[in-house]
């Protein structure tokens, strides 16, 4: 029994390493880092709640700040003071989408967004300039990419 039951464990994960797929409760944790999505997936997922890892509700994506043919940026919508929107940027790489149920994971705490650099609807920001890109992952912890932000796509919902 006890050979049995390890030559089976071999199997699947050699079914696992060569074939890509994977049992299915491995398959139900699985993320896919937006920040390797393509521009086609953005409509995928405009519009839906973003939560943590833990499942409470962050904001909801509305929308996604394309380079090139990447996704640099989600635009997280968060109600501020007085029921005004906050339109809080958040680095792509910093989201992820769970396959089971297509929802967008950010392993952030509340506190961290309300407290994150923002913009309104009426002052967008000039998403080409450099310095505002380091001060945004800068405050995330991150080294800002070395990407071409000059032909930049806003897509909002």
């Amino acid at each position: 029994m006890r050979k049995s039951l390890y030559a089976w464990t071999i199997f699947v994960g050699m079914i696992t390493c060569f074939c890509g797929i994977s049992p299915g409760w491995a398959q139900e944790h699985a993320t896919i880092p937006v920040q390797s999505m393509s521009s086609e997936s953005v409509d995928s997922f405009l519009g839906k709640e973003v939560t943590n890892p833990q499942g409470e509700k962050l904001a909801h994506i509305g929308g996604a700040l394309l380079a090139g043919k990447r996704i640099a940026y989600l635009i997280l919508y968060i109600s501020g003071e007085g029921g005004a929107w906050r339109h809080v940027p958040v680095p792509a790489s910093l989201a992820a989408v769970r396959q089971s149920d297509r929802t967008v994971i950010v392993n952030l705490e509340k506190r961290v967004l309300s407290e994150a650099p923002a913009f309104s609807t009426q002052d967008r920001p000039d998403f080409a300039d450099p310095e505002l890109n380091r001060e945004i992952h800068s405050y995330y912890g991150e080294n800002s990419p070395e990407r071409d932000m000059n032909s930049y796509i806003l897509i909002r919902r």
